[in-house]
């Protein structure tokens, strides 16, 4: 280190330096090149570009368009947290950003990181201080994009209510974010499957539009699956049904569990084309279903394809008859659904 000393003959002589100007008259290569770097560093680095961005406190959080479709970027580059923060998603981060948004209508919303530079955390909340908040929805890593670190979280919304958006980096990461909003199917979550009428037979329409693919929840298939919508049909009788998508606008994927909790799903069957139809529509038998017993439906379809996802179908009936509900709705390049309803063909397959 140099003595104030030095500093000062250092400043009276300008660049040039004498040997008897430090301790003892002598300054070491590596001292200037310290200095020199100090130098060029704070040139590189002015402290402006370190400051923090304007939205770091809950208290100042930007607004964001009451839309149910939009999106705009940021930095959270020299961002803070707060005292009193709550650990987003579960994780410590440090460098959380907050947006307000005011639902300008009912219905389902999900938010994205999707586009960030860096491995987001993304939490949104209910309050007006950051130390007495109300969680609503929370999501580290998105399933379908784990890779890049980007999150999502998909949560029911009320008219004229304001949500607290806050972005953190996973363990203190920081830098470039994008956030996107879109509408979201009411089902677009287990918990909130669409129940079905407990008959024999039955029939559901609705779309596949906006739906996002929860943490944990099971993939019918090994693929990069794009979302799933849910629903719910409680048996109402002994015997055996069948649920199928015929009249769906895309290529689906149906799957059939037993279970109340998404962690704790029992498969009961899948599948992908329906075996006398071929692309696109799918169907699952449920042999020997109990009287009472609820079974849950996921529809998914493909992120990686371009064609639009939109109408799903849902219908279901005793062994003669037939269930459109949602599995794994997989989109593809289908762009129709062939055979009309009809008998089950090669019904022997469920015996």
């Amino acid at each position: 280190m140099l003595s104030i000393q030095t500093v000062r003959r250092f400043r009276r002589q300008g660049s040039r330096l004498c040997a008897g100007d430090v301790s003892d008259r002598r300054l070491r290569r590596g001292q200037i090149a310290t200095i020199a770097i100090a130098i060029l560093f704070a040139a590189a680095w002015p402290e402006s570009a370190l400051a923090a961005p304007a939205n770091d406190d809950f208290a100042d959080a930007r607004p964001l368009t009451s839309e149910m479709t939009g999106s705009m970027t940021g930095s959270s580059v020299g961002a803070t947290k707060e005292i009193g923060e709550p650990d987003h998603a579960g994780n410590p981060g440090g460098h959380s950003v907050w947006y307000s948004w005011i639902a300008p209508s009912s219905g389902n919303v999900a938010f994205s990181t999707e586009g960030s530079a860096f491995d987001t955390l993304l939490a949104v909340y209910t309050g007006a201080a950051v130390n007495s908040l109300t969680p609503i929805a929370a999501n580290d890593d998105d399933p379908i994009a784990f890779t890049a670190g980007w999150s999502t979280v998909s949560f029911a919304v009320s008219n004229g209510v304001t949500y607290m958006v806050a972005v953190d980096g996973f363990s203190g990461k920081q830098g470039f974010l994008a956030l996107l909003w879109h509408r979201a199917p009411a089902n677009d979550n287990f918990a909130d499957a669409q129940v079905l009428a407990s008959t024999t037979s039955g029939q559901a329409t609705g779309t596949a539009l906006g739906a996002t693919l929860e943490p944990g929840e099971p993939l019918p298939f090994d693929v990069e699956s794009g979302a799933t919508i849910w629903y719910s049909w409680t048996a109402p009788a002994d015997g055996t049904y069948k649920f199928d998508t015929v009249g769906s606008r895309f290529d689906t994927v149906l799957a059939v569990y037993e279970g109340s909790t998404l962690d704790a799903l029992a498969k009961v069957g899948l599948n992908d084309d329906d075996p006398d139809r071929g692309c696109c529509s799918s169907w699952v038998p449920i042999k020997n279903a109990p009287s009472g017993t609820t079974y849950s439906r996921s529809g998914e379809w493909a992120a990686t394809t371009s064609s639009v996802v939109s109408a799903v179908v849902t219908r279901f009936s005793a062994a003669a008859g037939m269930i459109t509900s949602t599995a794994a709705l997989e989109q593809t390049s289908c762009s129709t659904i062939g055979a009309p309803i009809g008998s089950l063909g090669t019904a022997a397959t469920i015996a």
